[in-house]
């Protein structure tokens, strides 16, 4: 395939790894600052739901939907797990090799895999739907909306399949550099118009009856002396809240803009990866040098910044109640204040995370990098 001439980057802490090629100069992680916890966290249940991400640089994130966590493994299994007790409720085996998702809804569980495939599965039991061949290995979670199915695949095409049967309505696609990250944004949903990232630094509002584009704007511009400084991939997720859609680059900015017109309102540069969060009063991204930034919604100016965390490879933060929730590459998962970003609440879950947690109902969820699931609950 196509893609497959193109140098997929293995990232894990913001800068090129020996696994990928290049010479490991990864710095060390910032030791574990001490604190006097003000909120006490529980493990509710933990259970193993297969292989994880199978050693490899994926972010296979956990799914819910009425009650149920769905998970899955890079050699191909999906889980269900009761999300009250942690007991599985079936697990299938795809024989594929999934690298993307799962994402569920409407009844359907869907991954995208890196031989090209995207493959919708029941909700109640398993039981394969369809599965259908895209152009381009899939690492981006596919969005279910109504009865789209949107996927993006690496070598920069976002497709609407129909979910009742996997044919494609539209696609839309983008250049992509010579060189990107190993991880690509997911489509956000709202008001019939899809908003989605790039390789190429560029965000776009798309219809999603027909994929034309409304409007489509630069994040981010290369200015870089070689294909490593002019990475500016979009690998977190939009967020849209009131009118406005939030996003952030790789060696780019994180910035909101107009949903309608597109027209960027304010930014500021950071360099991220991992994913950005949104409560009702500020928007959170954790950097690729694991620092945590909290920020104005309305303005952009910065609330705070914690650096305690430093090289330790944090996911994308999570809203839980009135904290932030991290986790790490030594397997801990951090609580901070969302008032000035102070350390709440730490415990260690035993395996890293590259998936962001989940948070429902005030229980987080987490999976590892081994494929354990585990629910927390933290009480003040």
């Amino acid at each position: 395939m196509k893609e497959m001439k193109k140098l997929l980057l293995c990232l894990a802490t913001g800068i090129l790894l020996a696994g990928c090629g290049a010479k490991d100069n990864t710095p060390k992680p910032a030791p574990l600052v001490k604190f006097s916890p003000s909120a006490t966290v529980t493990q509710i249940w933990s259970t193993s739901t297969g292989y994880g991400n199978d050693g490899k640089f994926l972010r296979l994130d956990a799914s819910y939907d009425n009650g149920v966590i769905y998970t899955a493994d890079n050699r191909g299994h999906i889980t269900a797990t009761n999300a009250q007790n942690g007991d599985e409720l079936w697990q299938i085996n795809t024989k594929e090799p999934i690298s993307a998702g799962p994402t569920a809804g409407n009844g359907m569980v869907v991954v995208g895999t890196s031989d090209a495939h995207v493959i919708t599965v029941s909700e109640k039991d398993g039981k394969l739907l369809w599965n259908q061949t895209i152009s381009s290995i899939v690492l981006a979670g596919p969005t279910i909306y109504r009865d789209n199915i949107l996927v993006k695949s690496v070598d920069g095409k976002l497709v609407n399949l129909d979910a009742s049967n996997g044919k494609q309505r539209w696609a839309f696609s983008q250049e992509v550099p010579s060189l990107i990250l190993r991880g690509s944004s997911s489509a956000t949903v709202d008001n019939n118009q899809v908003y989605i990232g790039f390789a190429n630094g560029t965000l776009a509002a798309l219809a999603l009856d027909t994929g034309s584009p409304t409007w489509t704007q630069a994040i981010a511009t290369t200015q870089g002396y070689n294909d490593i400084e002019n990475m500016i991939d979009i690998d977190t997720k939009p967020i849209l809240k009131d009118g406005i859609v939030y996003v952030a680059t790789y060696q780019g900015n994180i910035a909101a803009l107009n949903a309608i017109t597109g027209t960027v309102l304010w930014q500021h540069p950071l360099s991220s990866y991992s994913g950005i969060a949104a409560d009702s009063q500020a928007i959170y991204s954790s950097d690729n040098s694991s620092h945590i930034w909290a920020y104005d919604q309305n303005t952009g100016g910065i609330l705070w910044h914690q650096d305690a965390l430093s090289w330790r490879n944090t996911t994308g933060p999570v809203v839980m109640n009135n904290t932030i929730v991290v986790g790490d590459m030594e397997g801990y998962l951090h609580w901070l204040s969302d008032k000035d970003g102070q350390f709440v609440a730490r415990t260690n879950v035993g395996n890293a995370m590259l998936a962001s947690p989940i948070v429902v109902n005030n229980i987080l969820y987490v999976i590892t990098a081994n494929g354990t699931l585990a629910a927390y609950q933290m009480k003040s």
